[in-house]
């Protein structure tokens, strides 16, 4: 009898074992497996915590005001009112804004530039909006800045090109075609010649600019660009212009900003020869600043999981 319980018992103990390695093997190779993204952990952990009966989380009321006290609420101004938002368009064939400036000498100006409606400029807080560059000129807007020096805030520049921006099409781009500028304070812009490719059916170094700044300290017209390969430097507002960092055909990626004292940092992605984080107090010679085992060839999670592309593809150094 002792036996034949035993034999029971070591049964019922094996089919156990096996229904539960069962299930987690099921569960790490389901497509919401923790480690496969973000949201595939979030969908684990509400299996994890759900009721099996009903699909939800039992939270008792008393449970749900304990929660809000603690959440974050908006902070008002002295007057006692909240920080409203209303859209201000253009909402009709703008496209995608990624640059975006407020005139410094007059705050009902604003002008945007769209990936693939070219640039917009409103002169009543953007109630109304006039797309002010022309047909020829109508391709991607990446960038845009304001010489905010007195005495030259009437003029602009606008970077063009962006690598990826078809959601239905990966890969699929508008490569730009150079730098654009206005002397009139945004109404009208012209190509600058160095600056252009004319090769719409191959990308090149001037195709794609990420960010354009302005030496704030410089009593010449000094604008610095950042496209692919490095950062180019122009000493006569962009009519000329010498590479400072980087080489042709080099980063993929690059980004740049300067301080109101006038110092450089940049970034290039490490599919170059030249790449990482670098400093410059002139912007004409270089430091690299990066952080050993900053940045480089590094595989990341992606949606299904992981990516074989390397960090510098997401991050940009």
């Amino acid at each position: 009898m002792k036996k034949l319980v035993f034999t029971l018992s070591a049964g019922v103990l094996l089919l156990l074992s096996l229904f539960i390695f069962h299930e987690q093997e099921t569960l790490q190779s389901a497509p919401f497996a923790p480690g496969n993204s973000p949201l595939g952990r979030a969908e684990w952990e509400h299996m994890l915590l759900r009721n099996p009966e009903t699909g939800e989380i039992s939270v008792s009321r008393s449970q749900e005001l304990a929660f809000a006290k603690g959440l974050p609420y908006m902070e008002t101004t002295m007057l006692g009112k909240n920080y409203p938002w209303k859209q201000r368009g253009p909402n009709n064939y703008g496209g995608r804004i990624r640059g975006f400036a407020m005139d410094v000498t007059d705050a009902n100006v604003l002008i945007v530039g769209s990936i693939s409606g070219g640039i917009f400029r409103s002169a009543d807080q953007g109630k109304t909006w006039t797309q002010r560059s022309t047909a020829n000129q109508n391709y991607g807007i990446s960038c845009l800045v304001q010489d905010t020096r007195s005495g030259k805030e009437n003029t602009w520049y606008a970077g063009s090109g962006e690598y990826f921006n078809s959601p239905s099409q990966p890969g699929s781009r508008y490569i730009g075609n150079g730098i654009l500028k206005s002397t009139d304070g945004g109404l009208s812009w012209k190509f600058l010649s160095k600056t252009q490719t004319n090769s719409p059916e191959k990308l090149e170094d001037w195709d794609r600019i990420s960010r354009i700044v302005i030496d704030p300290k410089s009593n010449k017209d000094v604008v610095l660009a950042s496209i692919i390969g490095g950062i180019m430097r122009s000493e006569d507002g962009g009519e000329n212009w010498t590479r400072v960092l980087g080489e042709d055909g080099g980063a993929d990626y690059t980004e740049l900003i300067v301080t109101p004292s006038g110092k450089f940092y940049a970034t290039l992605s490490s599919n170059g020869t030249t790449k990482g984080i670098f400093r410059s107090i002139d912007g004409i010679s270089w430091t690299q600043i990066m952080p050993a085992g900053f940045g480089g060839p590094k595989s990341v999670q992606c949606g299904g999981g992981p990516c074989k592309r390397p960090l510098w593809y997401f991050r940009g150094f």
